[in-house]
């Protein structure tokens, strides 16, 4: 799991890279932070998964579509 929060971390941190793929972990949702990043974003997440809410996921989804990013939920 650890690896999986250094991959969000990266996406947030490196306004170079081209593609980012987040399977599980914390979504970061606050528009501020989501500015950070330039990369397109596949995420793959369980519907019924508890330990991220189908809410969190679309308003992630949702911010970076609007702030332009490619994005597929």
């Amino acid at each position: 799991m650890h690896g999986r929060r250094i991959l969000a971390q990266v996406a947030l941190q490196e306004p170079t890279l081209g593609a980012a793929v987040i399977n599980y972990g914390h979504l970061a949702a606050h528009a501020d932070s989501l500015k950070k990043i330039n990369a397109a974003v596949l995420g793959i997440f369980g519907g019924q998964d508890r330990g991220i809410p189908v809410d969190d996921v679309k308003q992630f989804e949702q911010t970076l579509k609007q702030q332009g990013n490619k994005v597929e939920m």
